[in-house]
């Protein structure tokens, strides 16, 4: 699932952050990750993929999942000089930040894929 996140506030207001959640990983610890990190989001976003119960297509990621506001906390990351950002949390968008380090993540969460 690839996410486009857009500050709307603050010191990169206007910037994007992009973010590839892939559920389907062959690694079964890498898809649980990813899959918890879509149960966040979605809870997030008010539940609605979770509550469904089935495997979501992308129409019920696009209705379910676009313009709902919320907090990202993004990390960045460097390997061998090269360097980029990820997606370290979410949070629902109530005047909080997400918290100072990454929330421990369900790694066996039930979510339908």
């Amino acid at each position: 699932i690839s996410l486009r996140w857009s500050v709307i506030d603050g010191e990169f207001k206007g910037r994007k952050v992009y973010h590839k959640i892939k559920v389907l990983e062959q690694d079964p610890a890498k898809s649980n990750r990813a899959k918890a990190m879509l149960a966040a989001i979605d809870t997030n976003a008010g539940g609605a993929l979770m509550r469904a119960g089935v495997q979501p297509d992308d129409m019920a990621l696009n209705i379910n999942l676009v313009n709902k506001p919320m907090v990202i906390k993004v990390a960045v990351w460097e390997i061998n000089g090269k360097e980029g950002n990820w997606v370290t949390a979410v949070a629902p968008m109530v005047g909080t930040a997400p918290p100072a380090t990454a929330p421990a993540l369900d790694t066996n969460p039930v979510i339908p894929f």
